[in-house]
């Protein structure tokens, strides 16, 4: 079974995505904010999809707040042997606008 990880701070959203992914998609569904769990799981390959909030509102790594956008390049810059599918849309932080994420350093 495939296993999908949600990093989402609001939990309500949360719920809805795990539910419709676990019972429409039969698919395992973790869900964390933590960074570093994001960056563990991200470079152990524990799920095999990631879906990332864009605007996370609490997220703290190094002790600078971070959204979803810098924390996928974290992640994605832990993991150099993972392929990423860098793409989101309609997000209102970019005006709607779909975009390629920024790559990691």
């Amino acid at each position: 079974m495939r296993t999908v990880l949600i990093v989402e701070d609001d939990l309500i959203n949360a719920r809805v995505f795990s539910k419709i992914l676990t019972k429409r998609g039969g698919l395992n569904v973790k869900h964390t904010e933590d960074v570093e769990e994001v960056m563990q799981v991200a470079q152990s390959k524990a799920a095999d999809i990631i879906l990332m909030d864009v605007s996370l509102s609490h997220s703290v790594y190094q002790g600078k707040p971070v959204d979803g956008i810098k924390n996928y390049a974290n992640a994605q810059g832990r993991s150099a042997n993972r392929k990423f599918t860098d793409y989101f849309g309609d997000c209102p932080r970019n005006g709607g606008r779909s975009r390629k994420f920024p790559q990691a350093k």
